[in-house]
């Protein structure tokens, strides 16, 4: 006769927020998010709760485009980010889809401007910030969670 042993939620969690202190590429996490239904939501919590966009200081960086693909496919993972790390470019003030992906963040507490875009004229001198952008900006600041 087998015996399989049963653990509380809570433990497991406790567990899964242990590995995730040590987990910087959260290479466990996403293992441990396959192998049961119960820890995806507590795997989430960690693998999206602070992202970096456009952060061309760290290798292979995410885009604004693979957050707003990613939240056009799974709308609920807005709900687990909660830093955000963000430097605007350009695609971001034109597209669409990301203008629509942004608005899904909506339990933001911590947003960290780190660059804006400004406008260039023809001979790619600066003439003043693009006032487009602010538009992103503008929605998450007005989040009450912040």
């Amino acid at each position: 006769m087998s015996s399989i042993l049963i653990l509380p939620l809570e433990i497991e969690e406790k567990i899964l927020d242990l590995l995730a202190e040590d987990d910087n590429d959260h290479s466990a996490l996403k293992t441990c998010s396959l192998v049961c239904q119960a820890f995806l939501p507590i795997c989430r919590k960690h693998i999206f709760g602070s992202i970096a966009l456009n952060d061309y200081q760290t290798p292979s960086p995410p885009t604004t485009h693979a957050l707003a693909l990613l939240l056009s496919r799974r709308p609920e993972i807005a709900d687990y980010i909660r830093k955000l790390d963000y430097t605007i470019e350009t695609a971001d003030v034109t597209s669409p889809l990301i203008q629509e992906s942004l608005k899904r963040i909506s339990r933001l507490e911590s947003l960290l401007p780190s660059g804006m875009i400004v406008r260039k004229d023809s001979t790619g001198a600066t003439t003043h910030f693009d006032q487009r952008c602010f538009t992103s900006y503008i929605f998450l600041l007005s989040l009450t969670s912040i």
